[in-house]
């Protein structure tokens, strides 16, 4: 579960078809989506049935309970949907290979997306029944999976910029080049993400318990965590196009970690 993914392998390109089109195409389709499915949620709390939510107390699934429900679900549905396309556009440009623990985790936070979307709550605010704990579930492992794929990717990385500082040198090496934007953001994004997270599972702590806790603020709090690993999932479709871009040799590989 701990393996790291395998980076930056260079992109082949055939004369007769370049295949950055493809990985760019499938970069621009994930991005659609995740406006798409941002634009649904918007509007979701804007409708006759969301506007009776209060969206600092609820959290974003008891949207499935009012009127207008079908954009809650396909709001996180289309979201998975982009997830995958950014997923396979990250590994056949070669910029981050699906395969060891980084698969495993960006596969579960497609998996919880979907999860908590089958399975709703039942009722708005606590939910004490089976089918509300095993949709928290899925929620807390889609909001946990993805900050530690990404994860994987920075720990990538920095182990990179070791190993390149710690080789021995005789004049010969260039010194390291300084990383690509997109990992300085991850890796900013990843710890954000974690300490949101951090105050959700307190909070799942708490209510085990039967206390209130931080159940006043939950709304805001797992709005924060979901617009950050949303973010996060666009910084990864940016990273894919920005090294394809038209221009850029293939195969240049993306910097490490400083």
């Amino acid at each position: 579960m701990t393996t790291e993914p395998a980076l930056d392998e260079p992109v082949r390109v055939d004369a007769a078809a370049d295949p950055r089109r493809a990985v760019r195409r499938l970069s621009i389709a994930g991005l659609v989506g995740i406006a798409i499915s941002c634009a649904l949620e918007i509007v979701m709390h804007i409708t006759p049935g969301g506007r009776r939510l209060d969206p600092l107390r609820t959290t974003i699934s008891e949207y499935a309970l009012v009127p207008g429900a079908w954009m809650f679900a396909a709001g996180v549905l289309v979201l998975a949907a982009a997830s995958v396309l950014i997923g396979a556009a990250l590994h056949h440009s070669g910029t981050i290979r699906f395969r060891g623990g980084w698969a495993v985790w960006y596969s579960l936070w497609c998996v919880g997306l979907v999860g908590l979307t089958v399975i709703t709550k039942t009722m708005i605010g606590p939910d004490p029944t089976v089918q509300g704990r095993i949709h928290w579930s899925f929620t807390l492992l889609a909001f946990v999976s993805l900050p530690i794929a990404l994860l994987l990717v920075v720990r990538r990385h920095v182990r990179r910029q070791l190993d390149f500082g710690n080789a021995p040198r005789d004049g010969a090496l260039p010194e390291p080049p300084a990383p690509h934007r997109a990992v300085r953001i991850i890796a900013m994004l990843t710890w954000i993400s974690f300490g949101w997270f951090a105050v959700l599972a307190a909070q799942t702590v708490l209510s085990l318990l039967g206390k209130d806790g931080l159940l006043p603020w939950v709304g805001i709090i797992e709005r924060g965590v979901a617009t950050t690993e949303i973010v996060a999932v666009g910084v990864l479709a940016w990273w894919v196009l920005d090294r394809t871009a038209e221009g850029r040799p293939a195969g240049q590989p993306d910097t490490v970690l400083s």
